[in-house]
């Protein structure tokens, strides 16, 4: 659960690459990428206390630098460091 209270479950393929993507307009504003070497600097990640709500404690939020002016940030940023987490014992 998000501190906001949602379920996500993500889900992981790979994809060739290069690959054109085409997303639903409706869905998507737009796709980029991140190298994971770059998301796996620890010199790119940045961690703020957030108060949810005015009677809660406090959390972290997660939030990557930009990159090519995009920026990963919250529950897409803790979900990015779970996988990364899980996948560096595959990149070492």
């Amino acid at each position: 659960l998000t501190i906001t209270q949602f379920r996500i479950i993500p889900f992981v393929g790979q994809i060739p690459w290069p690959y054109q993507f085409d997303p639903s307009p409706d869905e998507v504003a737009h796709v980029f990428s991140v190298p994971m070497q770059w998301l796996m600097d620890p010199n790119n990640l940045e961690v703020r206390d957030r108060q949810p709500i005015p009677t809660g404690p406090k959390v972290p939020v997660y939030y990557f630098q930009p990159y090519k002016g995009e920026v990963i940030w919250g529950a897409t940023a803790r979900i990015t460091l779970n996988f990364l987490e899980l996948s560096r014992p595959l990149l070492e």
